[in-house]
């Protein structure tokens, strides 16, 4: 039996959480048992198979269910794995400085993003941005010195709510946090689970040690992933579909969209690998992969659409607005009246520019030409 449904049937026996969350926990944990030393290279990158994500449901959805199961199984898989709930910036770089393959479990992601926001962690997104494409990072402290991570590898794990979603979504286009909250995979779901358990029974110790000696199984493989040719053919028609999805959704979820095409396909392909035996990415590997991430294409649009209340179409319709009543406005004035983040500000420009309602035109000056923006029919 693969592990995921071996996780699942026991999971199912005692918890009412979805399905869908539950099969994403069962992918943490296999994840959270690898190394760094799984990678798949991509051109001259070694993508670790180390995934981030946040389930998404309402309060009464038990998400958490499924994150809390991950860290009680990686805690008896190796206690050194999983990190602490609360840490600075200095104490986490010094953690991983000792031991470097760290999971990190909150219960719920605002909780995380908040210690992420206190001043004393300003440099908390940074490292973790790093870390999450390159092995090492070195910095010198003034307590312990200079410190060096080496093989990091930092699978998180977390749980929100729409509501938390919608602020920081928003709260994103205004800021840098865009590019990393794009780096988590978002797993929503809009149901209320399986069948309401009215007294869920005590969890199944027997399955529960069966689970953690699977997991002790996967932290002994440490070799490179490759795809098989048929598996990387399928997994080109699938990145080329993916684009053009891409370009007809939100765009808003352009970062999201760029980051399962470019990396969490081939994390994933990694982690289905494994949870079905095999030493090398195959067809049915990518297939498990690409049907996991379908998911995620097909419900994040419509969450996304319903929770900013259409925001982007207000800022896009500001901004034809200006234009049309300011002919050859720069850059710089959208800029001030808009007040959007200047990669935000690019897309609407550019979709506009698309759509055939402005016109960009390079201004020849004495020093650098001036592009300015004026509008091409009476559309808004």
């Amino acid at each position: 039996m693969r592990f995921t449904d071996e996780y699942l049937t026991y999971a199912k026996e005692f918890t009412d959480c979805p399905d869908v969350f539950l099969t994403w926990g069962a992918l943490l944990a296999i994840s959270a048992s690898l190394s760094r030393e799984c990678h798949v290279q991509i051109g001259s990158w070694n993508i670790a198979p180390h995934l981030w994500i946040i389930v998404i449901g309402k309060s009464s959805s038990h998400k958490s269910t499924a994150i809390s199961i991950v860290e009680d199984l990686i805690d008896l898989v190796d206690s050194n794995r999983a990190a602490p709930h609360e840490f600075s910036s200095e104490a986490i770089i010094t953690s991983l400085s000792k031991s470097s393959n760290r999971l990190f479990i909150f219960d719920e992601a605002k909780g995380f993003f908040d210690m992420m926001s206190k001043t004393y962690n300003e440099s908390l997104k940074s490292l973790f941005t790093t870390l999450y494409r390159k092995p090492t990072y070195t910095r010198e402290t003034l307590k312990h010195g200079r410190l060096q991570i080496t093989n990091a590898y930092i699978p998180m794990g977390m749980a929100t709510t729409p509501e938390w979603l919608r602020a920081s979504i928003q709260d994103a286009e205004q800021s840098a946090m865009s590019g990393f909250l794009a780096r988590f995979l978002m797993v929503p779901y809009a149901g209320n689970g399986n069948k309401p358990m009215s007294k869920p029974p005590p969890h199944d110790p027997e399955k529960f040690s069966g689970l953690v000696s699977r997991l002790i199984g996967f932290t002994r493989i440490a070799h490179p992933f490759h795809y098989t040719p048929e598996a990387d053919r399928f997994m080109d028609e699938w990145y080329h579909a993916t684009t053009k999805r891409e370009n007809e959704s939100l765009p808003i979820l352009g970062p999201f969209f760029e980051h399962m095409k470019n990396e969490a396909i081939h994390k994933l392909g990694v982690i289905f690998a494994v949870d079905r035996g095999e030493g090398e990415i195959t067809l049915g590997a990518v297939k498990d992969a690409v049907l996991a991430l379908s998911y995620i294409e097909d419900m994040l649009p419509s969450l996304v659409n319903d929770l900013t209340d259409n925001k982007w179409d207000r800022e896009r319709r500001k901004i034809a607005h200006y234009i049309k009543n300011n002919p050859r406005c720069s850059r710089k004035e959208l800029a001030a009246v808009v007040r959007v983040h200047g990669d935000v500000l690019t897309r609407h420009i550019m979709g506009l520019k698309a759509d055939g309602i402005i016109e960009e035109i390079v201004e020849p000056t004495k020093g650098r030409p001036k592009v300015v923006y004026t509008p091409l029919d009476d559309n808004e």
